[in-house]
């Protein structure tokens, strides 16, 4: 399941942001990134597993979900969630 339909079949839809997908230099895997706060403090960070089709997901706290994502390169603020200077933004 997409980060939506996870979200959707445990009836999370209020407070979810939009869905930021990221591919990362040298990471086989596209990183999709879905806030649950209008504050980015929290969220569901998800790998897709493109070579097999699937979807590994990590809900994370307030205390892990920017630390998780600064240490592969994304940047996270009250404001926004975006790449590093060397990471491009995925179409």
């Amino acid at each position: 399941l997409t980060p939506v339909q996870v979200l959707a079949r445990v009836d999370v839809v209020q407070g979810v942001g939009k869905e930021f997908q990221f591919k990362l230099p040298g990471r086989a895997d596209m990183v999709l990134v879905v806030p649950l706060d209008p504050s980015n403090r929290t969220g569901l960070i998800t790998f897709h597993k493109q070579d097999r089709n699937s979807f590994v997901h990590t809900l994370n706290t307030p205390s892990g979900f920017r630390r998780k994502l600064n240490a592969i390169g994304i940047l996270v603020t009250d404001e926004s969630i975006r790449l590093g200077k060397e990471v491009e933004l995925a179409v």
